[in-house]
């Protein structure tokens, strides 16, 4: 065979060589920039757990200590041990934590999940296994997300003067109430109308009464437990759903304290005003089914007038609740 045929053939085989070559580290320039520059925090670990990809971000976003990558990556044990030791897991002993997070590892289940920082912060966690034994896992930080999502929730149940529960709210909570009292935990319903408000309205204007509304909601907040809900009804009608009463002088205290909270004269505006507040209850004692919500406020309701029949800032109990303590 001719040499010089023999030289342009092996030239031919290295030059195709530098192109496959050339092409090689293109595409891998081009994952090394899709890696860095991706929103959040990659980790890629390999069939043994070794850790083969962490960009830059996920080193900011998790806090990794340098020296985790010091000459070398880290095992993907390694990492867990660093996050359980400070913390990053919640309570409980670091191996504990790490055996766990290695036997989710094990099962190679794709999983997604929120994972809140001990600083605060909220991270989506996006793990996906991957041919040949590795792991691809995503990380971003979703805390203003949550925290608008939260925040959204929050005033689709909230009343917008008062900060109180709202009617849906009201109703949302009514059906947990409901269901508990099936098991025997029951609960009474006040629904309280504010006597003398009108006049204020009228006499000092809606912004005086728009701040007696907001005292009064504070009031009633002070009188009653953290397992009660406190809702704004309408215009000037509280609604309070009392929890985990065994008897009407459970009720009867509660609606006591209401009473004389709201004889105490309000300061609106450098202005002494007096209210009161007319109650009317209803109950899921003497029960044998809860009524439905709105037979439930229909009943406090039609209480609620007569006790201002009698007098007003008084409260009047339905005469189905019969259990006395």
């Amino acid at each position: 065979m001719d040499k010089n045929f023999q030289n342009r053939d092996v030239q031919s085989e290295i030059n195709e060589l530098k192109r496959k070559l050339k092409n090689v580290r293109d595409v891998l320039r081009l994952y090394s920039a899709v890696i860095e520059n991706f929103p959040g925090g990659i980790v890629l670990t390999d069939e043994s757990l070794n850790v083969v990809v962490c960009n830059e971000q996920q080193k900011r976003l998790l806090e990794y200590s340098p020296h985790l990558f010091l000459n070398r990556m880290p095992t993907l044990i390694e990492l867990f041990q660093f996050n359980a030791v400070r913390g990053e897991y919640g309570p409980g002993r670091p191996e504990n934590l790490v055996a766990a997070k290695l036997d989710l590892v094990k099962k190679r289940i794709p999983h997604v999940f929120e994972r809140t920082r001990p600083d605060g912060r909220v991270i989506e966690v996006r793990g996906v296994p991957i041919e040949g034994g590795g792991f691809v896992t995503t990380y971003n930080d979703i805390t203003e997300r949550r925290k608008s999502q939260d925040l959204i929730s929050t005033l689709a149940f909230a009343d917008g003067l008062t900060g109180l529960a709202n009617r849906a709210a009201l109703s949302r909570n009514f059906i947990q109430f409901a269901a508990r009292a099936k098991r025997g935990e029951h609960f009474a319903m006040h629904y309280i109308d504010l006597d003398n408000f009108k006049p204020v309205n009228d006499g000092y204007g809606h912004q005086a009464g728009d701040a007696l509304l907001i005292e009064v909601a504070s009031r009633l907040k002070s009188v009653v437990r953290e397992t009660d809900t406190v809702a704004r009804y309408g215009g000037d009608e509280f609604i309070i759903l009392q929890s985990s009463i065994a008897c009407t002088e459970n009720i009867k205290v509660l609606a006591e304290r209401i009473i004389i909270a709201l004889n105490i004269p309000f300061i609106i505006h450098d202005t002494e005003i007096r209210i009161s507040g007319s109650i009317g209850i209803s109950s899921s004692l003497g029960e044998k089914d809860v009524a439905s919500f709105d037979n439930m406020i229909g009943i406090a309701d039609v209480e609620m007038y007569k006790s201002k029949k009698i007098a007003k800032g008084m409260y009047h109990i339905h005469s189905s609740i019969s259990p006395t303590c």
